[in-house]
């Protein structure tokens, strides 16, 4: 594909700071790296990038200039559905059990982590993620045991 200066492409790779699927313009071409813009106004950025790393965009596509990726208050891996983030989860959950006697305390941070991990895995670090929920559950569920073996329910 011949890239084009002042055309839309899509970003194909998958970055930690620029995400798969932002859409930009090429401001210019040198030698197989492109200058590559996204955002508007103060959130307006330029990467340099291989060509190789752009694909076609199409203007009826969803997607449009703008989509600036913010590992701050949007990482993608947090990201559940459309609208609906893991924080927005863990707090239904919390405020759930904030209103049961099932949990106690640090118990209640043990469950959010692990549910955490749970619901970013697909989206981060997979198998890691899910080997470390599951350790946060089985210090829950140790914790649970010594607080009943104690008498303390």
């Amino acid at each position: 594909m011949k890239i084009k200066v002042g055309e839309k492409y899509r970003f194909l790779s998958e970055g930690e700071l620029l995400p798969k699927g932002t859409v930009g313009v090429v401001l210019w071409e040198d030698r197989g790296c492109v200058g590559f813009s996204f955002g508007e106004g103060l959130e307006k950025q330029t990467w340099k990038v291989q060509e190789a790393e752009l694909g076609p965009y199409s203007d009826d596509e969803e997607k449009v200039i703008g989509e600036v990726y913010d590992p701050v208050n949007k990482p993608k891996h947090y990201q559940l559905l459309p609208g609906v983030e893991v924080i927005d989860v863990l707090d239904a959950l919390c405020d759930k059990l904030d209103n049961s006697t099932l949990l106690y305390n640090k118990e209640v941070s043990y469950y959010a982590q692990a549910m955490g991990y749970f619901m970013r895995a697909m989206d981060k670090n997979g198998l890691q993620d899910f080997e470390k929920g599951v350790w946060y559950m089985q210090r829950l569920i140790k914790n649970i045991k010594e607080r009943q073996n104690a008498g303390l329910e």
